[in-house]
């Protein structure tokens, strides 16, 4: 009678200390709208690990409404944004992340940035 307690104790202590070291995942959310004269084309970065989102094309900014993309990271990741149109402006890290920037980059705690485009 008494291995039946003692094995459903130990099964419950195994269940609340196997998560103990998994990071849990969280998001960035960037709200971009589009204020440019042209269509912007737009990806987002890891500035710690080499990731973009999406993994393929990019998003399409091709109106002036806001768009947002919440986007899976680890928790701390600093995530920067880049975009580009045909007419040869680049915002952020630009589309390809090879610029520098001031206020293009976020940290993955489940904030919300919102941004702005313009010509």
């Amino acid at each position: 009678m008494r291995k039946l307690p003692t094995a459903q104790f130990f099964a419950s202590v195994f269940l609340m200390t196997a998560g103990a070291g998994v990071v849990q995942a969280q998001s960035i959310n960037f709200c971009f709208t589009n204020s440019s004269s042209y269509i912007i084309y737009l990806r987002a970065f890891s500035a710690n690990r080499n990731f973009v989102w999406p993994a393929t094309g990019g998003w399409v900014l091709d109106d002036r409404i806001q768009h947002c993309v919440s986007l899976a990271c680890s928790p701390g990741e600093q995530i920067c944004y880049g975009g580009t149109n045909n007419a040869g402006t680049d915002w952020g890290v630009g589309y390809s992340n090879s610029h520098g920037c001031t206020a293009c980059c976020g940290v993955c705690d489940n904030s919300t940035y919102g941004t702005n485009l313009l010509d």
